[in-house]
């Protein structure tokens, strides 16, 4: 199974030097920049487990590959520190020459495109999961591969119900609000096999960790638009002060 899983991303990796060589046969290279990145990774045996899950949030599936390359920076260098893929977004824009027009929480990927170091002590979050309250995201049952996968999300719904995690550069912290909570130290336990919520040894961890994700959630939910919606109530005009008469006109009088 994984070398079938590694010969699609020998594939993938092949596809994108093709194009990589096309824009330098047409001259685009110099005006083009490209990211590359994946919306999630695959369990390839990981677990006993294959492809993905809707409330998963294993490493094999949240940490996945973002290459840049942007016209007159030299390749090959390897940022180590912790970036998201929300962050291709400002990068773009700022390469443009252009804004967003709404709040961005994501960061520029320029600094380490060019080398440089990028903030150590940053976390990624990530999101997952479906709660029984919005039905249309479940995966209809059927046959075929995915029958038995859809029928147990639809049977047993806390196995992909919503989620939240936030890695930092030694540990994981899941939270699950059914109770299934998770925290791995993946420098002890890269392969995230032995859980650590509620132990001792690391109740500080734990708390900061989950104070951290909580303050995540708090700083970036609710943002309102730039500009207001053009069927909303209208921006309100304080009247202005009635101007003093005029001498002549006080004279008619």
């Amino acid at each position: 199974m994984r070398a079938a899983y590694y010969g699609q991303v020998s594939y993938a990796d092949w596809l994108l030097g093709e194009l990589l060589d096309a824009l330098e046969r047409t001259g685009r290279d110099k005006d083009t920049a490209v990211f590359v990145g994946s919306d999630h990774g695959d369990y390839a045996g990981d677990y006993g487990l294959v492809e993905k899950w809707h409330g998963g949030l294993e490493s094999c599936l949240t940490h996945v590959p973002l290459i840049g390359r942007v016209p007159g920076v030299a390749g090959g260098h390897v940022a180590q520190d912790m970036v998201e893929l929300f962050d291709i977004m400002p990068s773009f824009l700022s390469l443009a020459g252009a804004r967003s027009g709404g709040t961005q929480f994501g960061r520029l990927l320029l600094p380490q495109i060019h080398g440089q170091a990028g903030d150590p002590n940053r976390a990624a979050f990530t999101e997952a999961g479906i709660n029984t309250y919005e039905p249309q995201a479940f995966d209809t049952p059927s046959g075929g591969l995915y029958r038995m996968k859809s029928q147990l999300a639809a049977q047993e719904p806390a196995l992909v119900s919503r989620a939240a995690s936030v890695r930092t550069q030694r540990h994981t912290y899941i939270h699950r609000p059914q109770g299934q909570s998770e925290l791995y130290d993946r420098i002890a336990d890269p392969g995230e096999t032995r859980n650590l919520i509620g132990s001792t040894a690391v109740a500080k961890d734990q708390a900061a960790l989950q104070q951290r994700l909580l303050n995540w959630y708090v700083n970036t939910r609710g943002v309102p638009q730039d500009t207001r919606n053009s069927q909303d109530v209208p921006n309100f005009t304080a009247p202005q002060a009635p101007k003093p008469e005029a001498p002549d006109r006080i004279l008619d009088l």
